[in-house]
């Protein structure tokens, strides 16, 4: 698993900056890839993919263990993002 630390250290490392100056513009990226999206945005296309805002409906469900095992209770409709990854990206994963 990569962290954000070690995504950190492969940009600066990578274009010869400071890890500091990396992590602000690490952070600065990500939080525009979340502003444009909760702004409203069903999509964001990037070179390295789509992020895509998804309707998800209610449903129900029952607990599977505890006290509740087997009562029903309702997920309430919600919204959730979705990356899928651009043709080169998948292609060289497909290797």
């Amino acid at each position: 698993m990569i962290t954000k630390k070690d995504f950190v250290d492969y940009v600066a490392n990578t274009n010869g900056i400071s890890k500091r100056q990396a992590a602000e513009e690490v952070t600065r990226v990500f939080d525009a890839i979340g502003d444009i999206l909760v702004e409203g945005a069903e999509d964001l296309r990037t070179s390295f993919g789509t992020f895509v805002i998804q309707e998800v409906a209610e449903t129900k469900r029952k607990y599977t263990f505890g006290a509740n095992k087997g009562e029903e209770y309702i997920v309430p409709a919600h919204k959730r993002i979705a990356f899928k990854a651009a043709g080169p990206i998948r292609a060289e994963l497909k290797k």
